[in-house]
């Protein structure tokens, strides 16, 4: 029963989810450029960061801040996301494990999106009301190991 639920899912995907979904993908596989495929030409961006409001008018500017945002980053693990119609706005929302160089750090983002013909025309990134980069310890199999046969911090 469950397989079934899931293949309704989906056949029920909406061209909407797809694009929230893509662009999750995008951004973990470090695929930023197909970020310019999901929005208008000339998108209005929107983008509140810790310590900074930042406004954008071309889907080419918006892919340059997040190659900027997350330049150096590497093994991106999605702990979380959520894409869904927000009233008349596509929300899509996502937390990422990642490693910038040896650190490991949490980033947590909304975005909202209004769509034009199945792509963004205007977006508000809360990279904004976005964390920002986190550092924490990421825990692998390996590590709770270690710590059992070494319970030493």
């Amino acid at each position: 029963m469950i397989d079934t639920k899931l293949e309704n899912w989906l056949v029920e995907q909406s061209p909407e989810q797809r694009l929230g979904e893509d662009w999750i993908r995008a951004v973990a596989e470090g695929a930023l450029d197909r970020l310019e495929a999901f929005c208008q030409p000339r998108v209005n961006s929107r983008l509140l960061t810790p310590g900074q409001f930042t406004e954008l008018n071309k889907a080419s500017d918006l892919v340059a801040k997040y190659m900027d945002w997350f330049e150096g980053c590497t093994d991106f693990h999605v702990e979380a996301s959520r894409v869904e119609r927000i009233g008349k706005r596509l929300g899509i929302s996502y937390r990422f494990l990642l490693r910038d160089h040896d650190d490991w750090y949490r980033i947590e983002q909304d975005l909202f999106c209004t769509l034009k013909d199945g792509r963004c025309s205007s977006c508000t990134c809360c990279a904004a009301v976005s964390s920002g980069l986190i550092p924490t310890r990421r825990r692998s199999n390996d590590d709770s190991e270690r710590q059992r046969a070494d319970p030493r911090p």
